[in-house]
């Protein structure tokens, strides 16, 4: 995984994390735009710090001069204090049902702390109890659109068998190989080891 990518996502955890302690909201949104701007970059930031050191992080357009010291302490050491400050505040498990499509910072906040919400099983009981939906904003499409959310997410931690994979991969590969923009490109994962 590129450093961007790693970056982005740390900084998207940040934001998750900070969003659901009630932090200031303007801080949230600074550590979501670093994130899509790390995303979106055509460049690695790796390279623009080794050449150019923090002035050269600090010109990415949307890239502020505190998250560019985020950006250039995690190239030096592989951490950001600050993520192990938030993440020390946030139970982990919890925050990882907000890649539940239609749970966010908000709701898992009002679900942990109006009914005691810390796990993925507490979160099916509240939903399955009834709960869940006598919190504020929680009408029935959302509530439908959770149990969807969940039974993907559940879904989608299964592991597939590698030869029922196996077709699907090669042919995403060949087509990937088409496209002028793709240099090159390899599976990764289970099929990377093959």
């Amino acid at each position: 995984m590129s450093k961007n990518k790693e970056l982005s996502e740390i900084f998207d955890r940040i934001a998750d994390g900070l969003e659901f302690l009630g932090e200031n909201p303007f801080r949230v949104s600074a550590y979501r735009k670093a994130s899509r701007v790390l995303r979106d970059l055509p460049e690695e930031v790796e390279e623009i710090y080794r050449k150019k050191g923090l002035q050269g992080l600090e010109s990415i357009p949307g890239i502020g001069k505190s998250m560019a010291e985020k950006i250039a302490e995690y190239l030096e050491t592989g951490k950001i204090k600050r993520y192990e400050e938030v993440m020390a505040k946030v139970p982990t498990e919890l925050l990882d049902l907000l890649d539940v499509q239609g749970i966010g910072p908000k709701t898992l906040k009002l679900a942990y702390d109006k009914l005691g919400v810390r796990t993925l099983q507490d979160f099916k009981r509240v939903l399955e109890d009834g709960s869940l939906a006598s919190l504020p904003g929680m009408g029935a499409k959302k509530i439908e659109n959770i149990i969807k959310g969940l039974e993907l997410y559940e879904k989608m931690k299964e592991r597939i068998p590698l030869g029922l994979a196996f077709p699907i991969v090669q042919d995403i590969l060949e087509a990937m190989k088409k496209l002028k923009e793709v240099k090159a490109i390899s599976p990764a994962g289970s099929f990377r080891r093959m």
